[in-house]
């Protein structure tokens, strides 16, 4: 069992591998993106380094809403890039033990790579190198190169 970020998403609990949180920022002002996919909401400014937010509610399929002054942000390290995740709230860090797939739980997220518990009940872990494809992050990329743009509000 390795050990996990929990994080709360519109009531529901996931997990991260804690290996892949480099940190947790206080949520901040996202600045759009030109050419971004659906998936991303655009990018922040980390420390002086401009990071992709991915918009985890829609690839997690759960109701959008505005990211909240009282949200916290995780910056995340994936094989081939670092990525933003807005959530609603950090819960803590733990070892989970696996769980069987509940009865009449659907999931629409391809992301999803087990489901995990703990005393609180069901968490579902993230896997994610599934969070961005490789034509979502080559477009940011390149488009990155090409406009040479910066973020706005900056997060510490």
């Amino acid at each position: 069992m390795d050990t996990k970020v929990i994080v709360l998403v519109q009531a529901l609990r996931y997990a991260l591998p804690m290996t892949a949180v480099l940190r947790v920022v206080r949520a901040v002002e996202v600045t759009g993106y030109p050419s971004a996919s659906e998936r991303f909401q655009g990018v922040i400014d980390v420390a002086g380094e401009v990071i992709p937010v991915l918009d985890l509610r829609r690839i997690l399929g759960v109701d959008e809403v505005p990211i909240e002054v009282d949200s916290a942000m995780l910056v995340v390290a994936t094989s081939r890039a670092k990525l933003v995740l807005p959530v609603d709230e950090v819960c803590g860090v733990g070892r989970l033990a696996e769980a069987t797939h509940p009865e009449g739980t659907s999931l629409h997220a391809d992301c999803i790579n087990a489901f995990l518990c703990d005393e609180r009940g069901l968490v579902f872990e993230i896997d994610v190198e599934r969070l961005a494809n490789e034509t979502d992050l080559a477009t940011f990329a390149f488009t990155r190169q090409v406009s040479g743009v910066a973020a706005g509000s900056g997060a510490t």
